[in-house]
């Protein structure tokens, strides 16, 4: 059994992400509880709070789940989702 601290699991992953010079697939930035996964070009965002989430998008986007386009801010709600293309 290994048991560790918050401090531990940063310094790890920094230093894998600095190792193997890991970047991220997007610059969209978003709050603590959202989820941000991309295959291909399609990028799902969900939000797994307990409160609204907001999504910080790097450009503008089509929303493939109600055929707009979207741009900036996004608001996501409590167990809310976006499909981006």
């Amino acid at each position: 059994a290994f048991r560790n601290d918050d401090d531990f699991t940063d310094d790890f992953c920094n230093d894998l992400i600095d190792t193997y010079s890991i970047t991220p697939d997007t610059s969209i930035t978003y709050d603590e509880g959202v989820t941000i996964r991309k295959r291909g070009d399609t990028i799902f965002i969900m939000n797994f709070a307990d409160t609204e989430k907001a999504v910080y998008l790097d450009k503008e986007y089509k929303n493939i789940v109600d055929d707009t386009n979207v741009e900036g801010e996004i608001k996501l709600p409590i167990c809310g989702y976006i499909i981006l293309e």
